[in-house]
């Protein structure tokens, strides 16, 4: 049960959530297991370099928005598509309808969908 105490006030630590009460308690449980200490390091210092190095969840969330409003040149939709004149049209969508075909017929064996 300590031991779970001990990563329950690390992780609080990390969000930046540790009162000093709470820091004093997790400074005694780490002398009373001392192979804690490593590991409690080790994972403190990848915290620090990769999750507090790099942008935020917000910004990189942002970021993401703005480039799905961007359009983007290899996603076109299927009036765009039918439209174009290719030599493979036929081919493509030949290949597009059989594989859906095989695609249902699986899952409604294998599920019993029918």
């Amino acid at each position: 049960m300590e031991q779970d105490r001990i990563w329950e006030l690390f992780a609080q630590q990390l969000g930046g959530e540790l009162t000093a009460a709470d820091k004093n308690e997790l400074h005694e449980l780490q002398e009373r297991y001392p192979q804690t200490r490593e590991t409690i390091s080790l994972l403190a210092r990848f915290w620090e370099r990769e999750i507090k190095g790099s942008p935020s969840a917000e910004a990189s969330f942002m970021h993401h928005l703005q480039r799905m409003k961007q359009p983007s040149p290899r996603i076109t939709s299927l009036e765009a598509f039918l439209k174009k004149e290719t030599p493979y049209k036929k081919s493509q969508l030949f290949s597009f309808s059989l594989l859906t075909n095989l695609v249902r017929q699986w899952f409604g064996t294998r599920f019993s969908l029918r």
